[in-house]
């Protein structure tokens, strides 16, 4: 009879501590389920943010190239003031050639209107020459 009060007595405790296990398993699984969506989550929030970031860079970059910005080496400096003189002086040189366009232009019409004179004085006022045979 020892053995059977023995029994009883440890029988309760055990199923006591399985049903503890099954608990404790359950609760454990619980958490891994949890863990593992906040890992997701993080994961992807990660990937949203370094995405927004390449493309922040990727509009800065592209804003520095449109403003006159070089990138040389990975290192971005400013030359604005390159590009302003450059313009300046591109400016210039446009006006220049403009000049020199309207100048020759001036001169073909001077020269044109030139040989057409001479045109028409020798139609008028030159006789016309006869070869003369020797």
């Amino acid at each position: 009879m020892m053995a059977t009060t023995s029994l009883g007595f440890t029988s309760h405790l055990r199923e006591t501590l399985v049903l503890s296990r099954c608990k404790l398993d359950e609760w454990v699984e619980h958490e891994k389920e949890r863990i593992d969506v906040l890992a997701e989550s993080y994961r992807a929030e990660q990937k949203n943010h370094q995405n927004r970031i390449d493309r922040a860079v990727a509009s800065l970059v592209a804003l520095q190239l449109e403003g006159g910005l070089s990138i040389a080496d990975k290192n971005i400096s400013v030359s604005h003031r390159d590009l302003t003189k450059e313009k300046e002086e591109l400016l210039q040189e446009q006006e220049r050639i403009k000049d020199e366009i309207e100048w020759l232009r001036r001169d073909l019409e001077t020269k044109h209107s030139q040989v057409q004179g001479m045109s028409e004085f020798r139609r008028t006022c030159v006789p016309s020459l006869q070869p003369i045979d020797d």
